[in-house]
């Protein structure tokens, strides 16, 4: 296995630094902000073994799976997405687009959504809720960073956000 060098090591402080930052100016507490970053950097180190430029360590398959990208579009079994969701709601009146909420999550965490659904409202009356389901089941954990719910700020408007527990009547459906 070939040993980091000092320049990888600086490289990934930098990068883990500044998305460390950038949570805590959302308003992440430090703790989940910590678990976050350290999850993304994980994330990242898999990625790059992943691309061949591991140095030609072998990664082992147990540890890579929950990383790794599934060619085509996940699997939308209700256990699963129940497991890669999140439940998310708005303030009254400061609704985000489903837009809003795949650029937000995009640009900080990548390519990582599988679908956002919006709560269907009558013409006119804008949505309260809504449902984020991943790519992988680590990013929903990532996102709470070990709390029950976290808000996040999205173009100035309160995202509420916790783990999606599916109903009896959609599990049947």
């Amino acid at each position: 296995m070939v040993e980091p060098t000092v320049r990888d090591v600086l490289a990934f402080h930098r990068v883990d630094r500044a998305a460390y930052e950038q949570l805590l100016s959302l308003g992440v507490p430090p703790p989940p902000a910590r678990n976050a970053v350290a999850l993304l950097m994980l994330y990242a180190l898999l990625r790059r073994h992943e691309e061949g430029d591991g140095g030609g360590a072998v990664l082992p398959a147990e540890l890579a799976a929950p990383y790794r990208r599934p060619i085509g579009p996940a699997p939308a079994t209700v256990g699963d997405g129940g497991c890669r969701s999140l439940f998310i709601t708005f303030s009254k009146g400061l609704p985000l687009t489903r837009e809003e909420i795949e650029e937000y999550f995009t640009e900080r965490w990548g390519d990582c959504l599988d679908k956002v659904m919006m709560e269907k409202t009558p013409a006119g009356e804008p949505p309260t809720y809504g449902r984020i389901v991943f790519r992988h089941a680590a990013m929903a954990t990532a996102v709470l960073g070990g709390e029950h719910l976290v808000k996040l700020v999205v173009n100035g408007r309160q995202l509420w956000a916790r783990k999606y527990f599916p109903s009896k009547a959609s599990a049947m459906a």
